[in-house]
């Protein structure tokens, strides 16, 4: 008696390490092709009106800086050179308007513990907003 042999059927498979692969570079691919919109634009017709709105008239104050420590206060065109002892007394006399945004501008080389010296003596003087100016680059 012969015995015929058979061939078994296998199963195909598909790898799925290639298939990771594969999908890897497809993510790949549209991660890097894709632009993301920063600013979303609406196209909004918006209504009119004719009633007048109140301007806000507050001159801006900023506060310079420098590495030398001179400290340059200047209100709107106004500018004065100040110790930080005499800046001490002029901002606790400013008019609560100018006092409620104050702009610094420090050198990067000055020290850190300067330019926090300067905003705590700006929270002393009741300043709401303390806003630190840096660069782009």
């Amino acid at each position: 008696m012969k015995f015929i042999q058979r061939k078994r059927e296998q199963i195909s498979r598909i790898s799925m390490l290639n298939l990771i692969d594969v999908i890897f570079v497809l993510l790949l691919f549209f991660m890097l092709t894709t632009t993301f919109n920063k600013l979303t634009h609406f196209n909004v017709n918006l209504p009119q009106t004719t009633t007048e709105f109140e301007k806000d008239n507050n001159l801006p104050v900023e506060l310079f800086y420098e590495i030398n420590e001179k400290i340059t206060l200047k209100i709107g065109e106004i500018e004065q050179i100040l110790s930080i002892d005499a800046l001490k007394n002029f901002i606790s006399n400013l008019d609560e308007n100018h006092k409620n945004s104050i702009k610094i501008s420090a050198d990067e080389g000055l020290e850190y513990k300067k330019i926090i010296d300067l905003i705590s003596i700006l929270k002393d003087a009741n300043v709401n907003n303390v806003e630190l100016n840096i660069r782009k680059n």
